[in-house]
């Protein structure tokens, strides 16, 4: 059945609908879109690429049919989503170059321009000082180097070398990158890795990435020096005082053991050989009955 719908307002007669029935009515009266939680995650600095990810979630109702959802940061870097849409989307904007201080991150319908949000915030710090690994005083010139480091980690019966340590070098100008390589044999659990590095005139930046394959790593001695360089390392034990190793100019150790009196017993040194007794003594004490 036909019906009229007058809605008097004081002495005003206004007609909100004519010739329609009251089921077409209310659904003519649905809601607009609106968006809900905007949730915005900014990653940290990738000191490699001088970059970051933004990531998050975003909740909306009442999406439209058709267009897209856009989420887009203050350079263009942008997510798509097309539709049909639920009720709410996960995002990840990777690799963001950094260019500014602070940035902002906005989403859009883009079939309904009234149906957006916009998220601000500061832009990660790629300086060294914000850097908690980075090591501000080590600062080699250009040049070439020598790299060396001890590296234990798992290994089968019928392999004699570590593959699963891996050590990587690398600088910002994205030209050179270097890897070390196992040399010589397991000593004692241990095997040493070494690489020439070459230092660009360009480079501002030096990246030493240790990581492992598989399993359990471990590294220890990591020496960085020139080529036309020497260097020697001493270890002490920090209880009792005493020298307990000193590495040579190729990285391997000469080891000093002690009885519990303190007095020297034994000293042992690295080879490619392996480990060889090179002097030992005993002290023998008569007691009188």
């Amino acid at each position: 059945m036909k019906k009229l719908f007058i809605c008097i307002i004081i002495n005003c007669i206004v007609v909100i609908a004519f010739g329609q029935n009251q089921d077409n009515f209310q659904n003519n009266m649905t809601s607009s879109c609106s968006i809900g939680l905007f949730r915005v995650e900014v990653g940290a600095c990738n000191y490699k690429s001088a970059t970051y990810d933004l990531s998050g979630a975003i909740t909306f109702t009442n999406p439209p049919d058709s267009g897209q959802l856009i989420v887009r940061d203050c350079s263009g870097n942008q997510q798509i989503f097309n539709p049909p849409f639920t009720n709410s989307l996960v995002f990840n904007i990777s690799g963001i170059s950094i260019t500014s201080d602070s940035c902002y991150l906005e989403a859009y319908f883009t079939s309904d321009s009234r149906c957006n949000t916009v998220y601000n915030y500061k832009v990660p710090s790629c300086s060294v000082d914000s850097c908690q690994d980075c090591i501000s005083s080590f600062s080699p010139a250009p040049g070439k180097y020598i790299m060396s480091a001890w590296v234990k980690g798992d290994v089968d019966s019928v392999n004699t070398s570590y593959s699963n340590p891996q050590i990587k070098v690398f600088f910002n100008t994205g030209t050179s990158s270097y890897s070390l390589h196992t040399v010589g044999n397991i000593i004692g659990g241990w095997q040493q890795m070494r690489g020439l590095i070459t230092v660009p005139t360009i480079a501002t930046d030096i990246y030493i990435k240790l990581s492992c394959e598989s399993g359990d790593c471990f590294f220890d001695d990591v020496r960085f020096l020139p080529t036309d360089a020497s260097m020697k390392s001493y270890v002490y034990n920090p209880s009792t005082g005493k020298m307990m190793a000193v590495l040579d100019g190729r990285n391997y150790a000469v080891f000093y053991q002690y009885d519990n009196s303190g007095k020297l017993i034994r000293v042992n040194k690295e080879t490619e050989r392996g480990i060889k007794t090179i002097k030992e003594s005993r002290n023998h004490f008569q007691i009188n009955q």
